[in-house]
């Protein structure tokens, strides 16, 4: 049995069904449901807590509210900071819309310009956000 050499048509015509499911493939993925939309999603108002210029040893204590943007309920799981303490944050699950707030502290009996952050990881998206904290300690 001898094999014929395909000739140009059936070449072109091959070479047009790969690019034909391809783009059935591409279309397919695009058409797909999007994931960010499902599940807790965490917004903040900022990702700045700003203290300005302060007295020394003032009001060391700062909020910042965050909503939950998601379609379940969000679940912080832990605050921590470098010099700024979280002092409150909710612990029970943060339901669509709703918004809640960060309570954190900063020891204003430290003089000068600061630049912190404290990381907030929940079960959203993102699962870790760094909120810095700034500000100006005066005598």
């Amino acid at each position: 049995m001898k094999l014929r050499k395909p000739n140009n048509f059936q070449l072109n015509i091959s070479f047009l069904f790969i690019i034909l499911f391809f783009q059935v493939i591409a279309c397919k993925a695009q058409s797909s449901v999007s994931t960010d939309s499902l599940g807790p999603k965490i917004q903040f108002e900022s990702d700045t807590i700003n203290y300005g210029t302060i007295a020394h040893n003032s009001d060391p204590y700062r909020t910042i509210k965050f909503t939950n943007k998601g379609s379940a309920p969000l679940l912080i799981e832990n605050v921590v900071g470098d010099v700024v303490y979280p002092v409150k944050y909710p612990k029970t699950p943060v339901l669509t819309e709703q918004t809640e707030e960060i309570k954190v502290s900063y020891p204003t009996d430290r003089i000068g310009p600061f630049i912190n952050f404290i990381v907030v990881s929940c079960n959203g998206n993102p699962n870790q956000k760094m909120i810095f904290v700034k500000g100006k300690v005066i005598p």
